[in-house]
């Protein structure tokens, strides 16, 4: 039987999306591919709030059409601005970030959704910062037509782990 394309959507996150967004930034695997460590209850809440109202924010819950034509939630994808250091420079610069509950991997859905954000933020250029070793990331930047720019070794951070990171740009 062929792969029938999974239709997916992105909607605003809103408040009542936090525990969700909490459960899928606490999956194991889904930290130890990114890299990353899990937040505590209170900062994640402080982030998500945060998040929710700034105006440089573009924060979008990942919806898919489950067999039941009904949408469920699988992830997040977002645009922001942090610093990002290229080449020894740390500059300001617009980024996006993203992350699927890992039941949800391997079918698409990521490229679809970053691909849906790429449509509503027109800013360019745009980032993103992976481990080097997060092999599915790369790809799913690289089918929405990012650029790997630059390779450097990130120091432990209290949310990061170190790691060889790849800048990737989007002009």
């Amino acid at each position: 039987m062929a792969d029938v394309p999974i239709e997916v959507r992105l909607r605003d996150a809103r408040a009542d999306d936090r525990a969700f967004v909490s459960s899928i930034e606490s999956e194991p695997s889904g930290n130890e591919m990114s890299a990353v460590l899990p937040r505590g209850d209170e900062a994640f809440a402080e982030h998500f709030d945060r998040v929710l109202v700034s105006p440089t924010v573009l924060y979008r819950v990942i919806e898919v059409l489950d067999e039941g034509s009904r949408w469920i939630r699988v992830g997040f994808v977002n645009s922001f601005e942090t610093q990002v250091v290229i080449e020894g420079v740390s500059s300001l610069r617009r980024c996006i970030g993203y992350r699927l509950g890992e039941a949800y991997w391997g079918r698409g859905i990521a490229t679809g959704a970053v691909s849906l954000l790429l449509g509503e933020d027109p800013s360019r250029p745009l980032f993103a910062v992976v481990a080097a070793t997060n092999a599915a990331s790369r790809r799913v930047l690289a089918k929405c037509g990012f650029q790997a720019i630059s390779r450097r070794q990130s120091q432990a951070s209290g949310r990061y782990l170190a790691c060889e990171e790849i800048v990737y740009r989007l002009d």
